[in-house]
């Protein structure tokens, strides 16, 4: 989630449905939203070149204001600055311990123990794996790290931030796969969020 989902969480939202089905194990389905979002507006010109790089077609996103319904509907939510994260938290306070922004969850990935997932039901994995973040940063003090808005930016900042975008995504990617391995064809919804076709 950011604040117009045109930029920020619209490319998240574009590289996570980039996402293989089946791939590492997991099948992902999720949702982006914006805290101040005009309903219907396609992705960033410069925001969608950058995806396009990247060999992903951000053509079919729209941008839509976040709901209530979408946080009850999430098992994960992430966000791209700590005052989003404070947004979800005032529309709906029973989702902090599946709330972090983007940056703080991928940092976080580093202390999570393998396979913690292993014998949960897979319906419930996905919310699982976002408990497992929030025990970890019961001890681990993480900044929560803001990803900018690029979108008055020229072109060559909407690439870094799309480029720091997938690169938290694919951390928390390869974490979550770490963590449901042992288990096939596992699905975790993951809301705006996650990305790229990448090879491990």
């Amino acid at each position: 989630m950011c604040t117009g989902n045109i930029c920020r969480s619209a490319a998240a939202h574009v590289l996570t449905a980039a996402w293989p089905a089946g791939h590492m194990g997991l099948t992902l389905e999720a949702r982006s939203a914006g805290t101040h979002a005009t309903s219907g507006r396609p992705v960033h010109r410069f925001t969608a070149v950058a995806l396009e790089r990247r060999g992903v077609d951000a053509g079919g996103h729209s941008s839509r204001r976040v709901s209530a319904a979408d946080l009850d509907w999430a098992d994960l939510v992430l966000t791209m600055t700590a005052q989003h994260r404070e947004a979800v938290l005032t529309l709906n306070p029973r989702a902090l311990r599946r709330t972090f922004t983007l940056r703080e969850a991928a940092t976080l990935c580093g202390s999570l123990p393998p396979r913690r997932l292993t014998g949960v039901p897979l319906v419930e994995r996905g919310r699982a794996f976002a408990g497992a973040l929030a025990e970890v940063r019961v001890g681990h003090r993480v900044a929560y790290e803001d990803i900018d808005d690029p979108v008055d930016g020229p072109a060559t900042l909407h690439t870094c931030v799309v480029d720091e975008i997938a690169g938290a995504l694919r951390i928390l990617l390869v974490a979550m796969s770490r963590q449901v391995r042992s288990a096939p064809h596992t699905t975790a919804q993951v809301d705006r969020l996650p990305p790229v076709p990448l090879s491990v």
